[in-house]
């Protein structure tokens, strides 16, 4: 994993949580067992030899290994029938594909197993994976089950990490951590679907997450992980990552839960403020910066999942000549270094918690150099290189990136997926990539980006080019054999929803009664699910023309609604 100070940070907090937590942890009720939670029993040792798990990992693919250890979870096909399982020793731990000898072997077994070493990818995914340096799920093709004691054995592994979701999922996908257990705290969301059911396991703070791998819709979580009792509790788990998705536009690890270790995890307190500063500040904050980002800064931090209320931050520069703090917000002045200090207290029960941390911040000196405005990066041959400096605006919809917009126009730029956590709207940013135009079709974008600077600032994105005297009615009317798609029109109108068992869609639209609108691009009605709370009035909108897939008809991307008082922006892919 990464090593630098925010996750030594991470780590250290979370072997202060566990051991508070170890101190307090209710038992497990035997009479509930199933493989999600721990069987009691003797557990074996296991000396660390040629049969070790460790030995087998480090194996070269290709290679035949026999394996001896623990079962710790099974692992279902898409028709819930055992194609693999998770295999564990007092050192190490591996995933064993094998459909043939999944089906009989019992969580809790101690087994020795023959098979081949290899990393598994798809075959379609492994060109894009190798541009994350991702080489595959680190397993084991069994072809025999040599022996099983048929006894069940400790899962209570002691070597098993302790650490947080958001420490592995910020994992290079040039490690090879995958199939390797780890002991996290963590927020479990179940989310229904249509004919599905996603499971997300997500960091303490609520948003810091992935989602659980499976391969039959999530029928098999809801039936054999245990999970489906703590939908929206709090829990400290054992789980992998069994695999990392790659695709055209990023790269992100995915869980499998192992079991539960406490499913009444209490979270230590007198770790609030540790928890505080490296969730809630700590990304806020960067080691150098170009121009005045005006950063605003909590002045205090609340969190409902732990939950605690009012852990009050302070902040003091030791140079307010490079760096200063007014009213909580952040401000660079002149080139230089400055230390800032980020302090939290917290009281609770008449005690109080401190915590401080120190922050290196240098002010650099700016040569952005020579640029282009938007409008010029638009009337770029296509395939040309292109520097562009504007402001970053709202998300992109099934398309990762954002619009990038100045006083000259606006355009879509399509990102790898880590770009856009880098990035914020109102950032002020100089970027380098290539000017394109969808094959088949008018939709006009940046491609391939290098972020050269981002300045921040937390501005306001110019509206100047955005075209205000139109309608829904005409933008729907837009002629698809023209370009349109560096236009935001804004306009008053109304949102329409259609759901039925097999999608749900929305529209905005003049009369919600009628069958005319503006059908939004999407790949599901989940990515507009936010408009739900606009389903009744009429709302100013900022719509973006986009035809990423060649079609008869224009379709929108929404920039922003607003109720005349309030603006919602459309943060997709910032989320």
């Amino acid at each position: 994993m990464k090593n630098n100070s925010l996750f030594k940070g991470a780590s250290l907090l979370l072997s202060m949580m566990f051991i508070a937590s170890c101190a307090t942890s209710s038992p497990v009720d035997s009479s509930s067992i199933d493989d999600t939670t721990i069987p009691t029993s003797s557990s074996p040792t296991i000396v660390e030899s040629e049969y070790s798990c460790r030995k087998a990992r480090e194996a070269s693919d290709g290679s035949e290994v026999t394996v001896e250890g623990i079962v710790a979870k099974i692992t279902v096909n898409d028709k819930q029938e055992p194609d693999g399982f998770l295999l564990a020793d007092n050192v190490s731990s591996i995933y064993v594909y094998g459909s043939s000898i999944a089906p009989y072997v019992t969580v809790g077994n101690k087994v020795v197993i023959k098979g081949t070493k290899t990393h598994y990818i798809l075959e379609t995914e492994t060109a894009l994976a190798s541009k994350y340096g991702y080489i595959g799920s680190s397993q084991i093709n069994a072809t025999e089950l040599v022996s099983d004691d048929e006894k069940i054995h400790d899962l209570d592994f002691p070597w098993v990490e302790p650490t947080t979701v958001k420490d592995i999922l910020n994992t290079p996908f040039d490690q090879d951590i995958t199939t390797l257990m780890y002991r996290v705290p963590a927020y479990i969301r179940r989310s229904q679907g249509q004919g599905f059911v996603n499971y997300y396991i997500n960091d303490l703070d609520g948003e810091t997450g992935t989602y659980v791998y499976t391969k039959c819709n999530g029928n098999d979580i809801d039936k054999a992980s245990g999970l489906l009792n703590y939908d929206g509790k709090m829990v400290l788990l054992n789980l992998i990552a069994i695999n990392a998705k790659a695709t055209a536009t990023g790269c992100n690890w995915r869980f499998i839960p192992v079991n539960i270790v406490d499913p009444a995890y209490d979270f230590p307190f007198n770790t609030v403020p540790e928890f505080a500063i490296e969730y809630y500040v700590n990304d806020l904050i960067k080691d150098s910066y170009y121009t005045d980002p005006s950063t605003e800064l909590p002045s205090s931090i609340s969190n409902d999942i732990i939950p605690f209320e009012n852990a009050l931050m302070t902040y003091t520069s030791s140079n307010t000549s490079v760096v200063s703090i007014d009213n909580n917000v952040l401000h660079t002045h002149s080139v230089g270094e400055a230390t800032l200090t980020i302090s939290c207290e917290y009281s609770r029960n008449n005690k109080t918690y401190n915590h401080s941390v120190e922050r290196k911040i240098e002010v650099k000196p700016l040569n952005v150099g020579e640029t282009l405005t938007v409008k010029q990066a638009i009337d770029s041959e296509v395939d040309t290189e292109v520097r562009v400096r504007a402001v970053v605006g709202p998300s992109l919809v099934n398309q990762k990136g954002f619009y990038l917009i100045d006083d000259s126009g606006v355009i879509a730029v399509r990102t790898s997926e880590d770009i856009p956590t880098t990035y914020h709207i109102g950032d002020e940013v100089v970027i380098k990539g290539k000017r394109s135009k969808q094959a088949d079709s008018q939709q006009i974008y940046i491609d391939n980006i290098q972020c050269e600077y981002n300045l921040y600032g937390n501005h306001e994105y110019s509206r100047k080019s955005f075209i205000k005297d139109k309608t829904a009615t005409y933008f729907a009317s837009l002629d698809v054999e023209n370009d349109h798609s560096t236009e935001v029109y804004v306009f008053s109108a109304k949102v329409k929803k259609v759901a039925t068992n097999f999608y749900t869609n929305y529209y905005i639209t003049d009369d919600v009664e009628s069958n005319t609108g503006i059908s939004l691009y999407a790949s599901s009605g989940n990515q507009y699910s936010w408009l739900d709370n606009y389903l009744e009035g009429e709302y100013t909108f900022e719509i973006a023309v986009c035809n990423w897939n060649y079609k008869k008809f224009v379709r929108g991307c929404i920039l922003s609604v607003s109720d005349g008082t309030n603006t919602t922006y459309n943060t997709l892919n910032f989320n």
